[in-house]
């Protein structure tokens, strides 16, 4: 009877161990779910890309040239940038996430994000505000008020959390289909625009 009672204590430990896993790993995959304004690519791709960046982030920022490229050429490819901020070791960084997401809400996420890639800023103050919205086309006015709605929090807040989840440390990373993950630690590391094309296509090869 001692046995069959220990027997039973694994099995049932087992299968909870197996429920807990693919809980898990759905929370995980969450990571690819967001709304359609907060996307950029085709509607037809059949890749999906995931990034966390780092406005501040020089790597980030150098590889948005064959990134961009390469997904031109690929013409398959759906990218969400996840951007990150971790406000108290990177002051200001905040806000620059806030803005991106409060420009989604006026249909100007892509427009956004790449002008914050595209120019590297200290701060996000008023002048750059402005400058922004002239260059993307923004109703300067509602960005300031969208800036500090919920929802808007709630985008900076679950980026992190993600973040966390899949136990990353550096930033740029990537997460490519299902199985996918490329860290890149340096401008050293930066891809070409033929290899970011070679990892579209060992991404799709996973599936």
């Amino acid at each position: 009877m001692f046995y069959k009672t220990i027997l039973a204590a694994f099995l049932f430990f087992g299968v909870y161990l197996g429920v807990s896993f693919f809980q898990l790993r759905g929370q995980l995959f969450e990571v690819y779910n967001v709304p359609a304004n907060q996307i950029i690519g085709p509607e037809g791709a059949d890749l999906t890309v995931v990034e966390f960046a780092l406005y501040s982030c020089d790597t980030c920022r150098e590889l948005q040239v064959p990134f961009r490229a390469a997904m031109a050429r690929d013409g398959k490819v759906r990218y969400i940038p996840r951007p990150i901020a971790f406000e108290k070791d990177h002051p200001g960084q905040a806000d620059f996430v806030r803005v991106t997401y409060a420009a989604a809400k006026q249909g100007k996420f892509e427009e956004t994000f790449h002008y914050l890639m595209d120019n590297k800023f200290a701060v996000l103050d008023e002048v750059q505000i402005a400058q922004l919205s002239a260059e993307a086309g923004l109703d300067i006015i509602k960005l300031k008020e969208d800036m500090n709605s919920p929802d808007v929090e709630a985008a900076l807040i679950e980026n992190e959390k993600f973040y966390e989840m899949w136990g990353f440390t550096t930033v740029p990373v990537f997460l490519m289909g299902s199985k996918a993950i490329y860290r890149i630690r340096s401008s050293d590391e930066v891809p070409t625009e033929d290899e970011f094309l070679e990892m579209f296509e060992k991404a799709r090869s996973f599936f």
